[in-house]
């Protein structure tokens, strides 16, 4: 592997450069809806900032499996 010597390093807070949070939605959406679940904006910005499973569990029920939430 061959170094690279970097002079500066760009970090992107999300919103900063790219604004992905639609993205991140439409993803929840598609996701949840598969499932027969409507997830809307306000459910997305509820859950902004928390780990995928504690969204899925929140969302799907605390019963769900970690075997289902890695499928």
């Amino acid at each position: 592997m061959s170094e690279i010597e970097a002079k500066a390093v760009i970090w992107d807070m999300d919103g900063v450069l790219a604004d992905t949070a639609p993205f991140h939605l439409s993803a929840w959406q598609e996701v949840l809806q598969e499932r027969g679940v409507k997830f809307t904006k306000e459910d997305f910005r509820h859950s902004f900032g928390q780990r995928n499973d504690a969204i899925i569990r929140k969302t799907l029920g605390e019963e769900t499996s970690q075997e289902e939430i890695d499928a």
